[in-house]
């Protein structure tokens, strides 16, 4: 048979048709498939990079890593260690001397591995950076070097002797209650002129507190210079706002709590924090955890009419409000601060205390005389009836302990003490026999109110005793006559017997009207300014 020269034909098989709808499954079914590998591929490095980290080659190879960027250099060849300031979780500080120029420094010793295994070396390179930019101002802790070795990364800076500013801050509270209102704005003047200079440099500290203002001599003497810039970020007008979370809980401000961005106004609320506890001994925030903190700096408001607080000069009271305004673009700048007519050196900061104060309210409560309750109780009536009784109310919640409504003298007693510590029995009797309208030896909400009204710096009192002059006016005429006098008592249920002599010390013209003009100097002459 012959073969024929050609190959056999082979059937020709036509693939299957595939549809538009079936192919797209198929595509996507192997892309899915590729994208499940990278993702096996990525799992698994990520779990090699944490066994490597943790490795004790990885960590070698991190501590002879060049963190900086810069030549390693022995201290030694620099610097003669000396005694240790302080420890941290990765770092400590010591005294160094130079050898060049025998003068002193601080240096902070960060150990490298500790650092790395951390994850906080951003933190060091930011605040070497932010010290950089720091340079030449009197008021910030001076960088003068930085060295590298294959082990530790040394920082070194200006020696503050005096240490931070806590100690010293917490001595004088546990022995006067309260900085004195003069020397907490002399305190507060050196303070702001470190953030000042921060902002100025483009720079937001955010973590304002005591134990970052370090004195330079020991005693609390010399100057008082700012540190720790290890969570300072930079941001200027125009900038978009800073939303990550930071700094120290009790001094963080409202709009860095709730994460919609905040600006160098979160410097400014956290050194108003500063100033209330100065001026008053604590925070003006009420908060057991850090929960609690967040929600109080929300949305807690300061009862400025209630002491410790009523009892700061009206100026303080105005400063210290426009510090701790909730809303940043409300709050008062930097600049503002340092131009406050409370805050300028020789301005209207008084001598005196809210302590001081207090102790004065107590010392002359036997001297309250007949008017001066009616005013105080007609007041507190008027308030009674407006959303001003909500502080009032809170305050009164707080010391009537066995819910009873009233408020007895062991309440009493330990109310006062929180706020005056060397109260004493005569006082508390005075006290008493002052606001107990009905002689039962208790008070009631209204006479409570009475009797906060009644604390309160001199200033403020004069004011609220001549904007009583309405409770007296009873047909609001704009003079008030004897019966009028007679009518007003009579309403803050007092009766006294001899009405001839009250109205006489009012109507200073004898002309049978008591005009708003011989209302105020009563009260000016009553209350000695």
């Amino acid at each position: 048979m012959k073969l024929d020269s050609h190959p056999p034909a082979v059937a020709t098989v036509e693939p299957p048709q595939v549809s538009n709808k079936q192919f797209e499954k198929i595509r996507k079914f192997r892309f899915l498939k590729r994208v499940k590998k990278v993702m096996q591929a990525i799992v698994q490095e990520l779990h090699d990079v944490k066994r490597t980290n943790l490795s004790a080659v990885a960590l070698k190879v991190q501590k002879t890593h060049h963190l900086l960027g810069i030549e390693y250099k022995d201290l030694s060849d620099l610097y003669v260690k000396g005694h240790t300031l302080g420890r941290g979780g990765f770092a400590q500080v010591y005294e160094v001397v130079e050898h060049s120029s025998n003068f002193g420094f601080a240096c902070k010793e960060i150990n490298k591995e500790k650092l790395l295994s951390s994850g906080m070396e951003r933190v060091l390179r930011k605040e070497i950076t932010t010290m950089g930019c720091m340079r030449g101002s009197r008021s910030a802790v001076q960088l003068h070097d930085v060295l590298e070795d294959e082990t530790n990364v040394y920082v070194v800076m200006d020696l503050c002797e005096g240490g931070d500013s806590r100690r010293g801050i917490a001595q004088r509270l546990t022995k006067d209650g309260c900085f004195t209102e003069a020397d907490a704005a002399a305190m507060m003047r050196r303070m702001l002129a470190a953030v000042g200079s921060c902002h100025e440099r483009g720079v937001i500290h955010r973590d304002l507190k005591f134990d970052n203002f370090l004195w330079t001599q020991k005693g609390a003497r010399g100057e008082l210079k700012l540190s720790d810039f290890g969570l300072a970020a930079f941001w200027a007008p125009g900038d978009a706002p800073i939303r990550e979370r930071c700094g120290t809980a009790p001094f963080m401000a409202p709009e860095v709590w709730s994460g919609w961005g905040y600006t160098a106004a979160a410097d400014v609320w956290a050194l108003g924090i500063m100033l209330a506890i100065l001026l008053a001994g604590d925070s003006p925030f009420e908060f057991q955890d850090k929960k609690q903190c967040a929600e109080a700096a929300c949305t807690q408001q300061i009862d400025w009419e209630i002491s410790p607080w009523s009892l700061l000069s009206l100026s303080g009271r105005d400063l210290l409000s426009r510090m701790l305004n909730k809303n940043p673009l409300e709050r008062i700048t930097v600049a503002e601060v340092q131009q406050h007519p409370w805050l300028i050196e020789g301005g209207a900061a008084p001598r005196t205390s809210v302590a001081m104060g207090m102790a004065t309210c107590m010392r002359k409560l036997g001297d309250i005389g007949c008017l001066h309750q009616a005013a105080l109780r007609l007041t507190a009536k008027d308030i009674m009836e407006t959303e001003r009784a909500a502080a009032f109310r809170k305050a009164f919640e707080l010391c009537d302990l066995d819910r009873d409504g009233v408020i007895g003298e062991e309440e009493l007693q330990k109310a006062l003490k929180s706020l005056y510590n060397e109260v004493t029995d005569i006082e508390l009797k005075a006290f008493v026999s002052s606001f107990d309208v009905l002689n039962e030896g208790k008070i009631g909400m209204t006479e409570f109110t009475a009797a906060l009204l009644y604390f309160r710096s001199k200033e403020d009192e004069v004011k609220l005793l001549k904007e009583s002059f309405p409770f007296f006016d009873c047909d609001n005429d704009g003079m008030i006559t004897k019966t009028e006098l007679q009518q007003a008592l009579r309403r803050a249920d007092m009766a006294p017997r001899e009405i001839a002599g009250l109205y006489n010390a009012l109507d200073i013209n004898r002309d049978g009207f008591v005009s708003p003009f011989e209302f105020d100097q009563f009260w000016q002459r009553c209350i000695e300014l």
